[in-house]
C-alpha cells in the first residue's frame, strides 16, 4: 500500500514539475518578427517625437507670420504732472504729443492704429519662410522615420544572424558531447586512442568557448534592441526571432530630386532666398498709415479734477516714410554672408544626392550579388543535404561510425546556417530598397500637400 502511495505521490510531482516547465515556455519565451518590433521602435522612438514637436513649432510660426497682416491697435492711457519752468504758456503738438509749458496736471487716452501700406512684399516673403520651414520639418520627420526603418532593420538583421549562429552552436554542443561520450566508451574499451578523447575533448569546449562568446554578442544586440522598441526583452535564452520575409522594389525609376535628401535642402536654400529679398527690401522707403483718438483733460493745481475733466478730444489721421539711408552700408557684409551662404547649400545638397545615391547603387549591387549567388547556395545546400542523407543511410547498414555521422551533422548545419543568413541578409537589402522607395514618395507627397 505505501508503495502504490509513493508511485503515486511521485507521478504527481513529475506532472507537476512538466506543467511548470510548459508554462515557463509559453510564457516566457517570446517569439520576435521584424514588423512587431519596427513597430514598436517607431511608437517608442524619442527622435520621432522630437521632429512631430517641430513641426507642430513651425505651423505656429506660420500663423505668426500670417497675423503680421493685421494692422497693430494700441490703447494707451498717460497720467502726468507738468510743471513749466518759464510760465509762459505756450502749447506746442508734435504728432500725437501735446507740449504745453504750463504748470499743471494732465491726463489722456488714446486709441492708435497703425499699418504699414508698402513693405515690397517683405511680410510676404516672412510668411514663404515660414511655409518652407514647415515643410522642411515635415521631410525631416520623413526621414528621420526612414532612418530608423534601416537603422532598425541593420540591427534586427544582425541580432537574426547571431541567434541563427547560436542555436546552431547549441546544437553542436549536443552532438560534440556524444561525440566526447562515444570516445570515452570506445577509449575505456581498448578501441580509440588517448590521442582521438583528447581531440573529442577539445572540440567540446571550444564550441562552448565559441557559445559564451556569442552569447554575449547576443545579449548586447539584445540589449540594442530593448532600448529602441522600449521593452526588456530579458535572457538570450527566451527569446526566438523570425526570419525576414521576401520583398521586391523596382528602383529603376528612382528621382533623387524626389530624396528627403534633396527637398530638405531645397527648402532650405528657398528660406535663405527669401531671407536675402527681405534684407534687400528693407533698404527701400517704407510707407505706413496712421490714425488715432484721443480724448484728454486738464486742471491747473487738482489731481481729480484733470481725469473728471477729460472732455476734450481729437481724431488724427496721417501718413509715415521712411528710408533708412545707412542700412545698404550696414547690410551689404549680411547680404554678402546670405549669398555665399546658399552657395555652399547648393553644394551641400550635391553632396547628399551623391551620398544616397552611392547608398541606393550599393544596396542595389548588394541585392543583385546575393540574387546571383542564390541559386548557387541553393544548388550546394542540396548537395549537403544529398550528403547526409548518404551518410545516413552508410550509418544505417553499419558502414560508418555515429561519430561520422555527427561529425558530417556538424558540417552540414555550419554550411546551412551561413547560406540562411546570406539569404536573410539578401532579404534585408530588398526591404531596405523598399523603405527607400516609400519614403520617396511620402517626402514628395508632404510637399505637394503642404
Amino acid at each position: 500500500m505505501r508503495r502504490i502511495v509513493l508511485i503515486a505521490l511521485i507521478l504527481a510531482l513529475s506532472l507537476s514539475v512538466f506543467a511548470i516547465e510548459d508554462d515557463v515556455l509559453s510564457g516566457d519565451c517570446k517569439k520576435l518578427d521584424f514588423e512587431g518590433v519596427l513597430r514598436a521602435a517607431i511608437q517608442n522612438s524619442y527622435e520621432l517625437k522630437a521632429t512631430a514637436i517641430n513641426v507642430e513649432r513651425s505651423k505656429a510660426r506660420l500663423s505668426s507670420a500670417k497675423r503680421s497682416y493685421i494692422p497693430s491697435l494700441t490703447l494707451r492711457a498717460t497720467t502726468e504732472y507738468m510743471k513749466g519752468l518759464d510760465n509762459r504758456g505756450d502749447v506746442a503738438i508734435v504728432g500725437d504729443t501735446i507740449i504745453n509749458s504750463t504748470t499743471r496736471f494732465q491726463d489722456s487716452i488714446s486709441l492708435i492704429l497703425q499699418h504699414r501700406l508698402m513693405d515690397w512684399g517683405i511680410l510676404k516673403n516672412k510668411v514663404k519662410i515660414a511655409k518652407y520651414d514647415i515643410e522642411q520639418k515635415e521631410v525631416f520627420e520623413v526621414q528621420t522615420l526612414r532612418d530608423l526603418k534601416i537603422k532598425m532593420l541593420d540591427l534586427y538583421t544582425e541580432t537574426l544572424a547571431i541567434y541563427l549562429r547560436y542555436e546552431n552552436l547549441k546544437e553542436e554542443k549536443h552532438l560534440y558531447e556524444e561525440i566526447f561520450k562515444m570516445q570515452q566508451r570506445l577509449h575505456e574499451a581498448g578501441l580509440s586512442s588517448k590521442l582521438a578523447l583528447s581531440e573529442a575533448e577539445i572540440n567540446l569546449n571550444m564550441v562552448k568557448t565559441k557559445i559564451e562568446n556569442l552569447k554575449l554578442n547576443f545579449t548586447e544586440l539584445l540589449a540594442d534592441l530593448s532600448f529602441y522598441v522600449g521593452t526588456n526583452y530579458g535572457d538570450v535564452e527566451n527569446i526566438s526571432f523570425s526570419a525576414l520575409e521576401l520583398t521586391s522594389e523596382d528602383v529603376d525609376s528612382l528621382n533623387w530630386e524626389d530624396s528627403p535628401e534633396y527637398i530638405a535642402y531645397q527648402k532650405e536654400i528657398e528660406k535663405k532666398k527669401a531671407e536675402l529679398k527681405i534684407m534687400k527690401k528693407e533698404m527701400l522707403p517704407q510707407v505706413s498709415l496712421y490714425s488715432g483718438y484721443s480724448i484728454y483733460g486738464t486742471n491747473k493745481s487738482n489731481f481729480a479734477t484733470a481725469i473728471s475733466d477729460m472732455a476734450q478730444s481729437n481724431l488724427s489721421v496721417g501718413l509715415t516714410a521712411g528710408m533708412p539711408l545707412l542700412e545698404p552700408i550696414k547690410a551689404a557684409p549680411r547680404v554678402k554672408e546670405l549669398e555665399l551662404e546658399i552657395q555652399s547649400l547648393e553644394i551641400r545638397q550635391a553632396q547628399k544626392i551623391a551620398e544616397f545615391q552611392k547608398d541606393v547603387n550599393k544596396t542595389k549591387q548588394t541585392l543583385a550579388l546575393y540574387k546571383s549567388e542564390a541559386a548557387k547556395n541553393l544548388e550546394f545546400s542540396r548537395k549537403l543535404n544529398e550528403q547526409l542523407a548518404d551518410f545516413e543511410k552508410l550509418d544505417s547498414e553499419r558502414l560508418i561510425s555515429k561519430i561520422d555521422l555527427y561529425m558530417q551533422k556538424i558540417k552540414n548545419n555550419q554550411q546551412n546556417t551561413e547560406l540562411e543568413i546570406m539569404e536573410q541578409r539578401a532579404y534585408a537589402a530588398g526591404h531596405k530598397l523598399r523603405f527607400l522607395m516609400e519614403d520617396r514618395s511620402e517626402a514628395n507627397q508632404l510637399v505637394n500637400n503642404t
